[in-house]
């Protein structure tokens, strides 16, 4: 008898379980408080335990994220859901890239995989309508929102140090958040109503 599945809503509140856990797990264990004045990837610098579970959280993250990709081409059939699988999985290399090179000693290529997945996720959230049309506009209208907020704010932190990158990155992961369970929550809507 085979063990049946997670679905992709019971793997977006792994991932966001598991995200959440390892930041709030790091910043506890943290002594280098400097972070709050710099970014999430702070967490991730140093021979730390704090560090180590920072970036193993995002290794974590992107076998999760993965998985949820893989799940969801089984749960959708329009035919835009390959690009999307591609797009998470391009992310999910980009999470794998944070936590393997830390920004401490591999400040060009952290930045690297930092702005790659901001940007795949941006154009996955912008183009999520023609690219897999079967979700809610409720989820497009969040994608959107999460893109235009986001990229203020970034421009703004960049060009007038309005904000911290820190505050852009806490405020792009809740939006993230809200985006995934409501896409996590169409994918349920469309696996009962082919029950």
């Amino acid at each position: 008898m085979s063990t049946p599945r997670p679905s992709s809503y019971m793997l977006t509140w792994t991932l966001i379980g598991v995200v959440t856990l390892g930041i709030s797990l790091s910043i506890a264990l943290t002594h280098d408080t400097r972070w709050m004045e710099w970014h999430l990837s702070r967490l991730g610098e140093g021979e730390s335990l704090a560090a180590a579970i920072f970036n193993f959280t995002f290794v974590m993250a992107a076998v999760i994220l993965a998985a949820l990709a893989a799940r969801i081409m089984s749960e959708v059939s329009t035919p835009g859901v390959h690009t999307l699988r591609s797009l998470l999985f391009g992310v999910a290399i980009c999470w794998i890239g944070i936590g393997c090179f830390p920004f401490d000693h591999f400040p060009i290529i952290h930045n690297i995989f930092g702005y790659s997945q901001f940007l795949l996720m941006g154009y996955l959230l912008l183009r999520l309508r023609t690219i897999c049309p079967c979700f809610s506009e409720h989820t497009y209208t969040i994608g959107f929102g999460v893109v235009i907020i986001t990229s203020i704010l970034l421009a703004l932190f960049h060009l007038t140090h309005f904000t911290t990158l820190l505050i852009v990155e806490i405020i792009g992961q809740l939006g993230i958040y809200m985006w995934l369970l409501s896409m996590a929550a169409d994918l349920r809507k469309i696996a009962m109503h082919h029950k």
